[in-house]
């Protein structure tokens, strides 16, 4: 009786330390990200991800500048803006990237391996910029001169400057002032003149209701009548379209202005599925990536200049808008 009772305890010490083992033993991967679409990637990516590679990934999320700022404490990968991943490689805060670790490299661009190379990050996801209207109040939107049509004072939402695309908005500036000066011929080397551009900025203000910095409200806006236009990304463009048959998403005619979501492994990342993840998020994405060669006239914006220049435009913004 005793060896049997001996025996049934060693048994379930022993299933005990497999149950412990096989816990332990399971792979982790910690990524940082944005928190507006932590939901879709939850969905989208992570669950798939999560199935089949038998891991758990665990999510940091906040503001790019939190994110990047606490990218010392843990976390294998971080996800960013182009504009965040450029600074982020110049703080020397990514790993330099093996590219013959990602069998999928292939599947991005020339344009896009360029910018991985440059970066130490991989770009996974594309966001351009255009414009959402009320067709009932404007007949056709086309261009993007048309936002300092005066028949639209106090009825535009831009975005602020602090956002993914506010920066965008001195390059728009720049670019309907460019237009409007007959003889001088425009170089897209991807810097901002300051001058004429915050001039042509003061110029578009009286339109301007309002500069979000979280896109949830321009739904009720469009709905209440407070706006008429705005200048959204495509994401955000195609649900208010889709929540408001008055509402169309459209590309204006000239430039257009696209960024990059990007994906980097940080220094202290230690777990070994980083690649696996990173490789995982270009496959996943592949038709979204594709749509790079769909778009003419593609705006060249230089991210190493604004970021050296954005504290000092941010402060003649805020003069201006607020």
């Amino acid at each position: 009786m005793l060896k049997k009772k001996i025996g049934l305890i060693i048994a379930l010490s022993l299933v005990m330390l497999f149950i412990t083992a096989c816990g332990q033993s399971q792979k982790t991967l910690t990524v940082s990200t944005f928190k507006t679409s932590a939901k879709q990637e939850q969905e989208n990516i992570w669950k798939n991800f999560d199935e089949k590679y038998d891991l758990k990934i665990k999510g940091e999320f906040g503001t790019e500048d939190e994110r990047l700022e606490n990218s010392k404490t843990g976390i294998d990968v971080i996800e960013l803006t182009q504009r965040y991943a450029v600074r982020g490689n110049k703080q020397a805060r990514f790993k330099k990237l093996d590219f013959s670790k990602l069998k999928n490299f292939k599947l991005l661009s020339k344009e896009q391996q360029q910018i991985a190379r440059k970066t130490n990050s991989i770009p996974y996801q594309i966001s351009v910029l255009g414009v959402a209207y009320d067709v009932n109040r404007i007949e056709q939107f086309y261009s993007w001169d048309q936002l300092w049509d005066k028949r639209l004072e106090k009825h535009l939402a831009i975005p602020d400057i602090s956002t993914v695309f506010g920066p965008e908005m001195l390059y728009i500036a720049q670019g309907h002032y460019q237009r409007k000066q007959v003889t001088s011929v425009f170089v897209d080397n991807g810097l901002i003149d300051a001058n004429p551009t915050f001039s042509e900025l003061k110029k578009l203000r009286p339109n301007i209701l309002k500069t979000y910095e979280d896109p949830k409200n321009l739904i009720k806006m469009f709905q209440s009548g407070k706006i008429d236009v705005a200048v959204v990304s495509n994401e955000i463009g195609e649900k208010i379209q889709k929540n408001n048959e008055n509402v169309r998403y459209v590309l204006p005619n000239e430039e257009t202005y696209l960024s990059y979501k990007m994906a980097a492994i940080l220094n202290d990342g230690q777990s070994k599925e980083s690649y696996r993840y990173l490789d995982y998020l270009i496959k996943a994405n592949k038709d979204n990536l594709k749509k790079n060669s769909t778009f003419e006239n593609v705006r060249k914006i230089d991210y190493t200049f604004l970021n050296k220049h954005l504290t000092n435009y941010t402060k003649q913004w805020n003069e201006i808008i607020e």
